[in-house]
């Protein structure tokens, strides 16, 4: 699937750019860059963070590099999205382009041997979560990636993850699976 970017905006002009998000390899974020990088730049580096708000703080070190971040980012430590993030850093922050990618399938999984109504997620899948387990005590973290492995260390009874973190052990259940897709937003960090 080709993305689609903004017919105001061309292509942006970077020599070697060094691409911002989120990681680990796994992430969804880590894929969009890739696809970045296939097909339109393919001389951009990435740089994995662990989240999203370690990026934002540091901001004004990656002057001149770039940011790619998704439409639906939810940050329940800084309390913003990405709409809030897009209008109130205008000042450090311009939109060069967007595109489209298809995610990794959405996976909600559960541990019926768990003794507790605890599910992990990502702070931007916590109300899905929570509205298709109504009563699910939700926990964030900053990444599907790293609620999976809250998930397996608290031995919770659910986890919203992709199916890439997943390795589905005999005792659980794959209760339902999404096909979401995202906007991508790259800006110009200055």
């Amino acid at each position: 699937m080709m993305p689609s970017t903004s017919s105001t905006q061309a292509k942006p002009h970077m020599n070697h750019p060094k691409i911002h998000t989120l990681g680990p390899d796994t992430t969804d974020s880590s894929a969009a860059a890739d696809y970045y990088r296939r097909h339109y730049d393919s001389q951009a580096t990435i740089q994995l963070h662990g989240s999203y708000e370690a990026i934002l703080k540091q901001l004004s070190d990656y002057d001149g590099d770039y940011l790619l971040m998704p439409t639906a980012f939810q940050s329940r430590q800084l309390q913003e999205s990405w709409g809030d993030i897009h209008y109130c850093l205008l000042d450090h922050l311009e939109l060069v382009t967007s595109y489209t990618t298809q995610l990794d399938d959405l996976i909600l999984v559960e541990n019926p041997a768990a003794d507790n109504q605890v599910g992990y997620t990502h702070a931007a899948t916590a109300k899905l979560l929570a509205q298709v387990l109504p009563g699910v005590v939700v926990r964030t973290a900053v990444s599907k990636y790293q609620a999976y492995q809250h998930y397996l260390k608290e031995q919770a009874r659910y986890v919203l993850t992709n199916s890439k973190n997943l390795d589905l052990q005999a005792n659980e259940t794959i209760l339902k699976t999404w096909r979401p897709k995202m906007v991508w937003c790259l800006y110009a960090i200055h």
